[in-house]
C-alpha cells in the first residue's frame, strides 16, 4: 500500500465531523511491524500534525498535546508493549481514534470486525480467504457485524461451501448434501483448500458431539446426526448396537438440524442421505421390530413408512383388521413428510378398514324379504361397500407401479382378503337375498313394484320440466359413482343436488337402457343376428337414431356425444344447443374402458366424475343452463380377481336357442327354460322372447373378454340406475338468496382441546379438534401449527393438521399433535405464542404460552 493512498485515507479521517464535546481529533496509527517507518517522515496532512513515537519520547508527546490543545494530531506508533504499565500514553489512546494501514486492518474495517488482537489473529491466519474482494463481499452479506472468532470461521465456511446462512446447521447441511465421500465432496474440499477443515471439526465436536480428529468422515457425521435425531424420538434401548452414534446431550441439536433439513429446499438430498444411512445401518430391520405405535409419529427416516405399512398390511394379510388402529395410524402419518410417496398404501388400508367396519355392522348377513326394502337399504347404505372396494383397487393400480417390492407382495396378500370379504361375503349374501326376494316379481312383471322404473324416466323427469333440461347419460355409471359425484357437486357447484335411483330395464345392457331413457309410449323388440334391437314406438334407438326419437316428442331436442362437446370450441358448442328445450348428452368412459381382459374400471369411474363435472360447467357457463340431470343406462358388477369355474355356469343347453347372450343374461326364442337361471319378463316386447338372468354374481360361460367387468343381470349393482337432479342457482336467483348460507363454503374450523398454557417439557403433545364434519359447504383444509417467541421467531418445526374428518362424532375428530422445541434456553418470564395458520397463510389463531423448563436439554 503506497503512502499517497494512506495520506488520502488519513485526510478523510481528519476531515470527518468530530464527536460531540470533542475539540479536536487525535489518531494513533499502529504499525507494530514498522512497515511505514521511513514513509512517515514524508507524510504531510491537510489538517493534522504528525508525531512519530520512538519508545523514548512519550513524555514529549504528552507535553506537545498539553501545549498545543487545538491542533489535530496523528501519532505514528510502531511499538508493541509486553506490559501495559510500560505504555505512558495509554490514557491518550483510550480517548483517541486508531488507524492501521496494513491490509488485514483494512479488511477488518471493511468487514466491521473490531480491531482486537484476538480477532486480528484469526483474520491474519485466513489471509488466503480474505484476499479476494468477492469472497469478502459474500462474507459481509452473511455476517454484517462480527463480535467473536467463531463468527469469522462460520462466515468463511459458509462462503466456501456456498451455504445460505452462516450457521453450523446450514454449513453441515450443505456439506452433507454434496457427497458422503470426503475426497469427492466439493464443499468439504473447499474448506481443506483454505485450511478451514479444522474449524469445522472443532465446531462439530462441540455442538454436535462427533469428534474423530484426523479421521473425520462425512458419512460418519451423517450417521451420527441422523441416529442421534432418531434416538430423541424413540426409546434408546430399542436402537441396539447404535450407541456409538448417539450424541448424548447434543441429541436436541441433531434433531433440530434434521427437522429443519427435511423441510428445507434441500429435502430431496436429505431423503437420499437418509436412505444411504438406513441401508448402511440396516435401520429398517431394527425399526421394523418395534410396534408400529412406537414409531407412528417419527418422520426422520423414509423407511418408517415401510416399517409401519409392513405391519399393517401383514395384519390384513392374516385377516387381522383393526379398524380404529388403521384410522389412527393414517391420521398420524398423513401430516408427516413423505406420506405422499406411500399415500396409496394408506388410502387402500383405509378402504379395508371401512369394509371391515361395514362387515362388523352387517355381520349377520342380509335376510330381508321385501325387495323394496332391500332396494332402499342398498341406496341408503349397502352401496358403500361397492365404493370401498373400488377405492381399494383404485389405489392398487398405483401399487403396481411402485418400487416397494416387499410392500407390493404384502398388498397382494391383503387384496386376497379384500376379495374374499367383498365377493364371498358381501356380493354372495346380498345378491342371494335380493334375487330370492325379488325373483318372483321379476319373473311375473320384469320389475319390482313401488320402485321407479327406468322406462318412465323421460315422462317423469324431462317432459314435465318447466325449464330447458340437459340430460347427461353416462354409460355404466353405477350408483356409488353417482353418490360420489353428488357429494362433489354439493361442495363445488352452486346449486341443489338430489340423488335417487330407478330400476334399470332388463337386461341391463346399453341398447336396452338407452332405449328406456328415450321418450316413448311403447318399447318393442326385433331379433337380430347377435342381439335384440329395441324400438321406441317403432323407431330404432341405436345411437344414430336417438335424436330422431327425441325430436318426435319435442322438435327442439338434440343428442350430442360428450366427446365432441368436450373437444369443440365454445361457439361451436353454443350453436349446437341454441333454441333447444331438451339436450341429451351421451358420455361413455366406464363401459368403453372396461370390456377387456384387464379393465381399469376404478380409474374410469374417477375419470367419469371429472368429465361429467366439466360438462356441467360448460352447460352452466357456456349454455346458461340451470337444470341438469345425470343418469346411466345400467350399472355393472366388478371383481378385480378373476373368477373361478365355480362362479361360472355353462350355456350349452340353450346356446343354439339364444337370440342374445351376455355374461349375465340370455334372451331365448324357444320354450327352453334353464333351471339354474332366473326368469325375468322382458318389459320391452310382446312375450315372444323370454329373458333369463344369472343368479347371484354368476357369469355365463362364453367366448370373449374378461369376466371381471360385466352387466346385463339383475343384481342391485346392475339394476340400481342413479338419477342425479341438479339445479344451478345464479347469484340473482331466489334459490340462491334462500340458500346463501349453504353455498357459502368455508373450511372446517379448528378448536383447542387443552387446559393450561404452561410448557414444562421440550417434547410435548396438545389436543385439537375439528369443530364440524366435512360436508356440503364445510370443506376439508390443512392447518399449520408452531410456536414462536415474542419477536415472532419460530422455536419449533411446524406441525400440520389435516382437518378432513367426516364423522358426526366429535370424539372421532380429535387430533393429537406432537411438538419438539428447539434446543435453546427459554425464559419463564417471557411470552411465547402458539400460532395456528390457515391454509392461505393467514393467522387463524394465536394463543399465549409460558415456557418453564427446569433443565437444559
Amino acid at each position: 500500500m503506497d503512502i499517497e493512498y494512506i495520506t488520502k485515507e488519513l485526510n478523510k479521517k481528519f476531515a470527518a465531523p468530530l464527536k460531540e464535546y470533542y475539540p479536536r481529533r487525535v489518531v494513533f496509527w499502529y504499525d507494530p511491524d514498522k512497515e511505514f517507518a521511513e514513509d512517515v517522515q514524508k507524510l504531510v496532512l491537510d489538517n493534522a500534525k504528525v508525531f512519530a513515537l520512538t519508545g523514548s519520547n512519550s513524555f514529549e508527546a504528552k507535553l506537545t498535546l498539553h501545549n498545543d490543545a487545538t491542533s489535530n494530531y496523528l501519532f505514528y506508533c510502531p511499538l508493541a508493549y509486553k506490559n501495559i504499565a510500560d505504555n505512558w500514553l495509554l490514557d491518550v489512546e483510550l480517548y483517541s481514534e486508531e488507524f492501521r494501514a496494513d491490509v488485514v486492518s483494512l479488511w477488518m474495517e471493511e468487514l466491521h470486525i473490531p480491531s482486537e488482537e484476538n480477532l486480528r489473529k484469526h483474520v491474519q491466519q485466513n489471509k488466503k480467504f480474505f484476499n479476494a474482494k468477492e469472497r469478502r463481499s459474500k462474507f459481509a452479506a452473511l455476517i454484517p457485524s462480527v463480535t467473536t472468532s467463531k463468527q469469522i470461521y462460520l462466515g468463511i465456511m459458509a462462503v466456501l461451501t456456498g451455504s445460505k446462512e452462516a450457521t453450523l446447521q446450514e454449513i453441515v447441511k450443505t456439506i452433507l448434501c454434496d457427497n458422503l465421500d470426503n475426497e469427492i465432496n466439493a464443499a468439504y474440499q473447499a474448506l481443506v483448500n483454505y485450511g478451514c477443515q479444522g474449524a469445522l471439526h472443532r465446531m462439530v465436536a462441540t455442538d454436535i458431539g462427533y469428534s474423530e480428529g484426523d479421521d473425520f468422515s462425512i458419512k460418519e457425521l451423517a450417521r451420527h446426526i441422523i441416529v442421534s435425531a432418531l434416538a430423541k424420538t424413540v426409546r434408546e434401548e430399542a436402537l441396539t448396537g447404535l450407541n456409538a452414534y448417539f450424541a448424548g446431550t447434543k441429541q436436541a441439536f441433531c434433531y433440530d438440524l434434521v427437522a429443519e433439513w427435511m423441510r428445507s429446499d434441500k429435502a430431496a438430498q436429505y431423503y437420499d442421505v437418509a436412505q444411504t444411512i438406513e441401508r448402511d445401518l440396516d435401520l429398517q430391520k431394527l425399526l421394523g421390530s418395534m410396534a408400529k405405535e412406537e414409531i407412528l409419529h417419527v418422520d426422520c427416516l423414509p423407511c418408517i413408512n415401510e416399517c409401519i405399512l409392513k405391519q399393517m398390511l401383514g395384519d390384513v394379510a392374516h385377516n387381522i383388521i383393526d379398524v380404529k388402529g388403521i384410522e389412527q395410524a393414517v391420521d398420524a402419518r398423513k401430516p408427516l413428510l413423505w406420506y405422499s410417496l406411500y399415500d396409496y398404501f394408506y388410502e387402500a388400508l383405509l378402504a379395508v378398514a371401512q369394509m371391515q367396519d361395514f362387515y362388523m355392522q352387517h355381520g349377520a348377513g342380509f335376510h330381508m324379504t321385501d325387495p323394496a326394502e332391500i332396494w332402499q337399504s342398498y341406496c341408503d347404505d349397502f352401496y358403500k361397500m361397492d365404493s370401498y372396494y373400488m377405492s381399494f383397487y383404485q389405489q392398487y393400480r398405483n401399487v403396481k407401479q411402485s418400487t416397494y417390492n416387499e410392500l407390493d407382495d404384502l398388498f397382494k396378500q391383503a387384496a386376497d382378503v379384500v376379495d374374499n370379504l367383498y365377493n364371498n361375503w358381501y356380493l354372495a349374501n346380498l345378491t342371494q337375498n335380493w334375487t330370492n326376494a325379488a325373483g318372483k316379481q321379476l319373473a311375473e312383471t320384469g320389475y319390482i313394484e313401488g320402485i321407479e322404473q327406468q322406462t318412465d324416466f323421460y315422462e317423469k323427469h324431462v317432459a314435465q320440466a318447466t325449464s330447458r333440461t340437459f340430460v347427461i347419460i353416462s354409460d355404466a355409471m353405477r350408483y356409488e359413482v353417482a353418490a360420489s359425484l353428488s357429494i362433489e357437486l354439493e361442495q363445488e357447484m352452486q346449486g341443489s343436488v338430489s340423488l335417487t335411483a330407478c330400476q334399470g330395464i332388463f337386461p341391463t345392457v346399453t341398447h336396452f337402457g338407452m332405449a328406456a331413457l328415450l321418450p316413448h309410449k311403447e318399447l318393442s323388440q326385433e331379433a337380430g343376428e347377435k342381439q335384440v334391437a329395441v324400438l321406441a314406438d317403432g323407431m330404432s334407438t341405436n345411437a344414430d337414431y336417438r335424436q330422431k326419437v327425441l325430436q318426435a316428442y319435442n322438435p327442439n331436442s338434440v343428442a350430442i356425444p360428450a366427446k365432441k362437446l368436450l373437444e369443440e370450441k365454445r361457439e361451436q358448442r353454443k350453436a349446437r344447443v341454441k333454441g333447444m328445450d331438451v339436450v341429451y348428452i351421451y358420455h361413455d368412459v366406464i363401459d368403453s374402458n372396461s370390456h377387456n381382459d384387464n379393465p381399469d374400471t376404478c380409474a374410469a369411474c374417477r375419470t367419469t366424475i371429472n368429465e361429467i363435472k366439466n360438462i356441467m360447467r360448460i352447460i352452466v357457463n357456456d349454455f346458461g343452463g340451470s337444470h341438469i340431470i345425470v343418469t346411466a343406462d345400467h350399472g355393472f358388477l366388478y371383481t378385480h380377481r378373476e373368477l373361478t369355474e365355480s362362479n361360472k355356469t355353462d350355456v350349452k343347453d340353450f346356446r343354439e336357442q339364444a337370440v342374445e347372450m351376455g355374461r349375465r343374461h340370455v334372451i331365448l326364442a324357444s320354450g327352453v327354460t334353464p333351471e339354474y337361471l332366473l326368469p325375468v319378463k322382458l318389459v320391452a316386447g310382446d312375450g315372444k322372447l323370454r329373458g333369463f338372468a344369472a343368479r347371484e354374481s354368476i357369469r355365463l360361460k362364453s367366448s370373449g373378454k374378461s369376466t371381471k367387468f360385466v352387466h346385463g343381470g339383475v343384481s342391485l349393482q346392475e339394476m340400481a340406475v342413479p338419477i342425479v337432479d341438479f339445479a344451478y342457482y345464479r347469484n340473482s336467483s331466489v334459490g340462491y338468496k334462500q340458500n346463501k348460507d349453504k353455498f357459502d363454503a368455508k373450511p372446517v374450523a379448528l378448536g383447542c382441546n387443552f387446559t393450561g398454557n404452561t410448557i414444562n417439557n421440550p417434547v410435548f403433545s396438545l389436543n385439537f379438534y375439528q369443530k364440524e364434519p366435512v360436508a356440503l359447504n364445510r370443506l376439508a383444509t390443512n392447518y399449520k401449527l408452531y410456536f414462536t417467541n415474542i419477536a415472532g421467531k419460530p422455536i419449533c418445526q411446524p406441525c400440520i393438521i389435516v382437518a378432513d374428518k367426516t364423522s358426526a362424532n366429535e370424539q372421532e375428530r380429535i387430533f393429537k399433535v406432537h411438538f419438539s422445541l428447539h434446543n435453546q434456553p427459554y425464559d419463564k418470564k417471557e411470552k411465547y405464542y402458539l400460532i395456528i395458520e390457515a391454509a392461505d397463510g393467514s393467522i387463524y389463531k394465536q394463543i399465549e404460552f409460558t415456557i418453564d423448563i427446569a433443565f437444559d436439554f
